[in-house]
């Protein structure tokens, strides 16, 4: 079996059990334009984690759907929109429905 198929075991793993991950959609006021987005277990948990690292707390969760095919969701996210890293960049409301049109194939 090639390396690059034993990274994805956990995930198929995961999957095939039906374990469901939020992926979210995070934005902050400094960034206009550019939100987070990312796969997280519990969403309040990751957003505090969030808040701690910003003095004001202005993180705002913009989106966050829990679904099975979390990895694909956020990789066709990351793809698909201008990326940086965690951040992508557009419109929220396209990076929205981008996130419903993946999940509900």
């Amino acid at each position: 079996m090639p390396i690059s198929a034993l990274a994805k075991l956990p995930v198929q793993l995961a999957e095939s059990l039906g374990e469901t991950k939020h992926v979210y959609i995070i934005s902050h006021p400094k960034y206009p334009g550019e939100y987070k987005v990312g796969i997280a277990k519990n969403m309040k948990a990751r957003l505090n984690a969030y808040q701690a690292s910003a003095p004001n707390r202005a993180y705002k969760l913009e989106f966050s759907h829990e679904t099975r095919l979390f990895r694909e969701t956020e990789k066709h996210i990351h793809t698909t929109f201008d990326n940086k890293h965690e951040s992508v960049s557009g419109e929220i409301v396209a990076t929205r429905r981008r996130v419903w049109v993946q999940t509900e194939r």
